[in-house]
């Protein structure tokens, strides 16, 4: 029990970290504890299980891309090029004036729609 901080915790603080698992927040310091540590135990026996043995779809884009620069292919200068033409493209909202009623729009979405 040396690895986690849960001594050191209060009682309340015990509680709360229970019940924010969804598991039972009543009983004595030491069923606490215990409650704690055995589900600990579990979620990292589970996380264990389920962890993959390689990177292989686990890669990032950096990876990806240190990767496929060190095999000499084109594949990194067509996602450059790719990266290059969305950069440059005209964006697809359209600026929309309701003349009707002499509105105009005061926000707009990440994409710049109004």
């Amino acid at each position: 029990h040396a690895n986690d901080d849960y001594d050191s915790m209060s009682d309340d603080a015990l509680r709360s970290a229970l019940i924010g698992r969804g598991l039972d927040s009543s009983g004595n310091r030491n069923k606490l504890l215990t409650a704690l540590r055995e589900d600990s135990s579990f979620t990292k026996e589970v996380i264990a299980q389920t962890a993959p043995t390689d990177l292989d779809g686990y890669r990032t884009i950096a990876e990806a891309l240190e990767a496929e620069s060190t095999k000499g292919s084109s594949a990194l200068q067509e996602i450059l090029e790719q990266v290059d033409a969305k950069k440059k493209a005209e964006p697809k909202h359209v600026q929309v004036t309701i003349r009707s009623i002499g509105m105009h729009p005061e926000k707009f979405t990440a994409g710049g729609a109004p």
